[in-house]
């Protein structure tokens, strides 16, 4: 199952994927997609490119493991 975020902010739709890492934790992944409400065209567009960002049991690095690649 594909997953995506969407927030609506004034009169934007802001949509990012939803990637479950290989810990089991959701975290928002790849670009955010930020469309006006009033384009259907291009929100229906931003949905499916936003849901094809879906990284399922990606090995994207967990929060607890982020000081370590920020060289903390």
């Amino acid at each position: 199952m594909k997953k995506s975020a969407a927030y609506m902010v004034n009169d934007t739709i802001l949509l990012q994927a939803m990637s479950l890492t290989d810990s089991g934790l959701w975290i928002a992944y790849g670009v955010v997609f930020s469309i006006r409400v009033d384009d259907p065209v291009k929100l229906t567009d931003g949905i499916r490119r936003s849901l094809a960002n879906d990284k399922e049991y990606s090995t994207i690095a967990p929060m607890a493991g982020w000081l370590y690649f920020a060289g903390n």
